[in-house]
C-alpha cells in the first residue's frame, strides 16, 4: 500500500502521482493479536501476573501461565509490566 504525491508549481497544488491501495504484507485477526493493545492483559489476570512478577517469577513461565489463561503475551510484555511495578513503587 503506498501513495506518491509530488507538488506542481505551475498548479499550486499536490497531485498524486501513484496510488497502490493492496496491502503488501497479511492482515487479519492474527496480525491484530500481536499489537501491544491487544496483549495487554486486564482485570483479575493482570492482577495475578503483577503478583507472579512481583515474587520474582521468569518471565517465559509468566507467559506460559497468560497462554493458559487464553491471553498472548511475550516476554517485553512481561519485563514492561515489572518495570511500572518498579515505578509505582
Amino acid at each position: 500500500m503506498y501513495i506518491h504525491v509530488t507538488y506542481n508549481k505551475l498548479r499550486q497544488r499536490y497531485v498524486i502521482k501513484k496510488l497502490h491501495l493492496e496491502h503488501n504484507h497479511p492482515h487479519g485477526p492474527a496480525e491484530y493479536g500481536l499489537y501491544s493493545t491487544t496483549r495487554r492483559p486486564v482485570g483479575e489476570l493482570r492482577e495475578q501476573i503483577e503478583v507472579l512478577v512481583e515474587h520474582g517469577a521468569n518471565p517465559m513461565m509468566v507467559t506460559q501461565y497468560a497462554a493458559n489463561q487464553g491471553k498472548q503475551m511475550r516476554p517485553r510484555d512481561v519485563y514492561n509490566i515489572k518495570q511500572k511495578l518498579l515505578f509505582r513503587g
